[in-house]
């Protein structure tokens, strides 16, 4: 899956393919799993339609810096704060904008969804990105784990900032991505433990760290982990 600039765990052969194609199962397995692991929520009275149904969902979003990060917060309308809560990581070359879709199912189950841009992407994007990874899969792993790492390194904050804000109920916090953002979970779990639950999609623990670490499950205990990948998949 990687080549013409793609890079190690890029799955997105088009922006919308995974969110709205063969894809969605997946996503629709880690909101349900999300919401079942964050236990009873306070569902609003107006968000009674169908997740599926995006366009018929009432949510509201916002745009907030958390910790100086930019942020896409998704909640359910006039829901009283605060809110069980799963933050979303976004793949390689993408952004939080581009999981709007699933930010607002999210929501629609009562959840207060958070989509972030991770380091080097979207509102921080690098300058020069399409030639970092213009490079062989080999080539760009280090800068590709670099990116991961940061970006865990920025979880702790983004959750203090969360939970101060009254915005996230720190009792029930949960953590999901895709690709690059599955990597991302697999780094967030051992570095918060405030984190009850984890959906990882098409990522590796592998690649969560610049250099080596342990895999053994002990790592992730007691978080609730679900990790989904393809079968074909040669990359992850």
């Amino acid at each position: 899956m990687h080549g013409g600039g793609r890079c190690p765990n890029d799955i997105r052969s088009h922006p919308n393919d995974w969110a709205r194609g063969p894809g969605q199962p997946c996503a629709m397995s880690a909101i349900r799993a999300a919401a079942a692991l964050l236990g009873p929520l306070r569902w609003h009275s107006q968000v009674r339609v169908a997740c599926a149904d995006v366009s018929a969902m009432n949510t509201e979003v916002e745009r907030k810096l958390l910790a100086g990060v930019p942020a896409l917060l998704v909640r359910p309308v006039a829901a009283p704060g605060p809110l069980p809560t799963v933050l979303w990581f976004h793949g390689l070359a993408a952004d939080k904008d581009l999981h709007l879709a699933e930010l607002r199912r999210f929501a629609a189950t009562g959840l207060l969804a958070v989509g972030v841009d991770a380091v080097g992407h979207g509102e921080r994007r690098l300058v020069d990105f399409e030639q970092q990874f213009a490079c062989s899969p080999e080539d760009s792993l280090p800068l590709f784990k670099s990116l991961v790492a940061r970006t865990v390194d920025e979880v702790p904050a983004l959750i203090d900032a969360l939970i101060a804000g009254g915005l996230a109920d720190g009792g029930r916090i949960a953590v999901a991505g895709v690709s690059m953002g599955g990597c991302i979970v697999y780094g967030a779990v051992p570095s918060d433990r405030r984190l009850c639950a984890a959906v990882a999609l098409m990522g590796s623990p592998e690649r969560t760290q610049p250099g080596p670490g342990t895999l053994a499950d002990e790592r992730f205990f007691p978080t609730a982990l679900l990790s989904i990948t393809a079968e074909r998949d040669s990359i992850v």
